[in-house]
């Protein structure tokens, strides 16, 4: 979980390939296994997620614009992430990467 936590945090180094797959493969875990988020959020996966989210630093291109909405939910299938998410309100922040030139 740590290498998943890095690769989405310095996408820039990685490549925005691994973090398409590092955050599908998150949202499915979430959404499969639902049992599994705690250990994903001690991880601080969902703080990273919002964080490059917040930062503007989401990697644009056609595959990553869908998933990014579908990891939300993800997390919103935890109640204390759903409040989280909610009082951070990623929409904005994620609204006007899309609407760079």
């Amino acid at each position: 979980l740590a290498s998943l936590k890095e690769l989405l945090l310095h996408h820039e180094k990685y490549g925005s390939a691994l973090f398409l797959m590092a955050a599908s493969l998150v949202a499915g875990m979430i959404q499969n296994e639902p049992q599994c988020f705690p250990s994903i959020d001690q991880a601080g996966i969902p703080s990273a997620v919002l964080e490059v989210i917040q930062a503007g630093r989401i990697p644009v291109f056609h595959e990553a614009i869908p998933l990014i909405p579908n990891v939300i939910s993800a997390f919103c299938l935890n109640q204390e992430w759903l409040k989280s998410v909610a009082s951070s309100n990623p929409l904005p922040a994620f609204l006007s990467i899309l609407l760079q030139p």
